[in-house]
């Protein structure tokens, strides 16, 4: 396992975990998030095994799909910022 593949498996694991401790009015966000950390450790772990044919055409190099995660990001900071507020 390379080095890249073990670093996002072990943001994977701590999504995992927030995903675990979180509120269920923000847990979807957090699931998403962990989706698309985990299609994207696959999709490198797949790119970086020795048991990959080779393929005659260019493979794009596997792509992290962040505007999932920002859009997941901003759905927990509005949770955030009504939750906080609201208790002041």
């Amino acid at each position: 396992m390379s080095r890249r593949v073990s670093d996002v498996q072990q943001v994977e694991n701590e999504v995992e975990a927030m995903l675990e401790a979180a509120p269920p009015a923000v847990a979807s966000p957090y699931a998403r998030i962990q989706l698309a950390v985990d299609s994207y450790g696959e999709d490198l772990a797949v790119d970086a095994s020795p048991m990959a044919t080779p393929v005659p055409t260019p493979v794009e190099e596997p792509r992290f799909h962040d505007l999932a995660v920002q859009e997941a990001l901003e759905q927990i900071r509005m949770w955030l910022s009504d939750t906080c507020q609201n208790r002041r």
